[in-house]
């Protein structure tokens, strides 16, 4: 079976959030799956993924494979380069410096134009890439969506026999542009409607790809059932009512977070032996320059500060810490408004609260490692892997009851609310709290079950294989 993916993002090459790492770990993770799988990622050669290849010492191959699209009034030519690793998907990079060698992945003023050039780009070299049609193209986001509505319409002739699946890593995010792009999108007129582009009198991509790919998925079940509801649909809700969506929930690199060989903690535990997580906890207390008290659960934020991730909810309850009791240690970086809120609680409850405006990754591994329970009070979350991670290295997840938080966290491996407010997250730390300070055995227990789930790629990627053959 040969399967194509097409993103804006592949980890570590480029990457913004959740979907880079899903792209950078499942075609690898179909590849081990099953014999027979051929699998490659087509991503836009960034200045920042020649800057992580350069990093690692890393040399592109020129296919010769090039695409000459036409964009209105100018023709943009793609080569494509391509890396190869041992035991790993091959990774094809979109190379046009015009359109992709800038500061960041997304933001600029011509960003539909980028996009709609790498989904036309590929969707005519895909054949070549492959070498052979391949049997499925699968796309991500609204930035690769376009590509498979062009394989059900105008490039129908190029790959007659190739199936689509277009998964929705995070709906808020549509890709809606001038309507004026219609005309180099290789869409025809007669496509810009309700029920297949046409959103306000504008071009969404995104709603293109869900109306023309066989098949569309979400990153977890609920977040399936969720967007076809108001409060979650971001304005699509109807629109995917009247379509099958299938939930398959993400998995994580269970090599990078591993307790019993991560290179960036101390200690080393399993969930037979969960002592070495003392030592991981203990090096983190000194760098926080807290002593170690058992007797106080130490909280974790390893997060994007947006008003997404509900950490206004943490902000507000600071002052409540010290009573609880708890201690709070804060990694991420996002809104101005919300990084000032963790420094000025840094500040004033320098005994209770430590605070790290940056993106770390070595000191995200000491963090979720180290804290006995990390809080993710997301008003809405697609999936999430941050609390896969956590109860990877055996630690307590707090979460609130919505997507893929729901459909992963129990209350056999952690502790959930049904209501985003300051109330509701004030009640599951107490709960949590109590747990662990009262019950250390169901504590104990709710961390070996974490650790013995499988959180691996290898179960979505059954999920993938079994929808790819049924299409």
């Amino acid at each position: 079976m040969r399967i194509l993916h097409l993103s804006s993002e592949c980890a570590p090459w480029a990457k913004s959030g959740g979907l880079g790492d899903v792209v950078g770990a499942l075609p690898d993770g179909l590849i081990r799956a099953e014999e027979g799988v051929q699998c490659a990622v087509v991503l836009p050669l960034y200045r920042a993924a020649k800057e992580a290849l350069n990093k690692r010492g890393l040399s592109l191959v020129d296919t010769g494979i090039i695409a000459d699209v036409n964009l209105g009034n100018v023709t943009a030519r793609v080569r494509y380069l391509r890396l190869d690793r041992e035991g790993k998907a091959t990774v094809f990079f979109a190379a046009c410096d015009a359109a992709y060698d800038r500061d960041g992945i997304y933001g600029h003023s011509d960003d539909g134009e980028r996009f709609i050039l790498l989904c036309k780009a590929t969707v005519g070299v895909a054949k070549q890439l492959m070498g052979g049609e391949p049997d499925i193209l699968h796309t991500h986001d609204w930035h690769a969506a376009l590509a498979a509505a062009l394989v059900q319409t105008s490039a129908r002739a190029l790959l007659p026999n190739t199936k689509t699946v277009l998964t929705l890593h995070n709906l808020a995010y549509q890709g809606i542009f001038s309507k004026q792009l219609v005309p180099i999108s290789g869409l025809g007129w007669e496509h810009f409607n309700m029920e297949c582009a046409e959103w306000h009198d504008h071009l969404s991509l995104l709603k293109a790809g869900i109306a023309l790919a066989d098949a569309v998925t979400t990153v977890s079940p609920t977040y399936a059932r969720e967007i076809r509801t108001p409060k979650f649909g971001a304005n699509l809700d109807g629109f995917l009512r009247r379509r099958r969506l299938y939930g398959i929930l993400n998995g994580i690199d269970t090599e990078e977070w591993n307790p019993v060989n991560d290179p960036h903690v101390q200690g080393s535990w399993s969930a037979d032996d969960l002592s070495g997580k003392d030592e991981a906890r203990a090096d983190l207390m000194s760098v926080c320059q807290w002593p170690d008290r058992k007797d106080v659960p130490t909280l974790g934020i390893v997060s994007r500060m947006t008003s997404q991730k509900g950490l206004d909810l943490v902000a507000a309850l600071v002052p409540e810490l010290h009573a609880i009791p708890a201690r709070l240690v804060v990694l991420g970086t996002g809104q101005p408004e919300l990084e000032d809120a963790f420094k000025r609680a840094a500040r004033y409850h320098q005994q209770d609260v430590r605070a790290q405006i940056a993106f770390d990754v070595p000191m995200s591994h000491k963090v979720i490692a180290g804290c006995d329970a990390l809080l993710l009070p997301s008003r809405f979350e697609p999936c999430g892997l941050t609390q896969m991670y956590a109860m990877q290295m055996g630690t307590i997840p707090i979460v609130h009851a919505t997507g893929g938080l729901a459909d992963t966290v129990d209350s056999s491996r952690g502790f959930s609310f049904d209501h985003p407010t300051v109330q509701g997250l004030r009640w599951a730390i107490d709960q949590a709290v109590q747990t662990y300070r009262r019950a250390p055995e169901r504590w104990r227990a709710m961390q070996q079950t974490s650790m013995r789930t499988d959180w691996s790629w290898a179960r979505s990627a059954r999920e993938y294989l079994a929808l790819y053959r049924s299409l």
